[in-house]
């Protein structure tokens, strides 16, 4: 599995993906950019992104169409 964590903001998310080799991607919160990135995962991704208001859900509703296993993580649970 590879595992990606997305730090959400209104206008831009910052995807960080574990693996042998990390790699860092910063793109626009749109469905267009959002799609182009996910071109670039394996299905067996896990992705997490923080809860942010509702800047999350964008990102959400396309990789969950998509078939990507994706959790929301409380804020208070890593300490932001």
């Amino acid at each position: 599995k590879t595992y990606i964590g997305i730090d959400v903001s209104k206008s831009k998310l910052n995807a960080h993906i574990l693996g042998d080799k990390s790699h860092n991607y910063t793109f626009n919160n749109t469905e267009k950019d959002i799609k182009t990135f996910s071109k670039t995962l394996n299905k067996d991704s896990i992705i997490g992104v923080e809860s942010t208001s509702n800047y999350h859900l964008l990102c959400e509703e396309y990789f969950v169409k998509q078939g990507f296993e994706f959790r929301i993580i409380n804020p208070i649970q890593i300490g932001a």
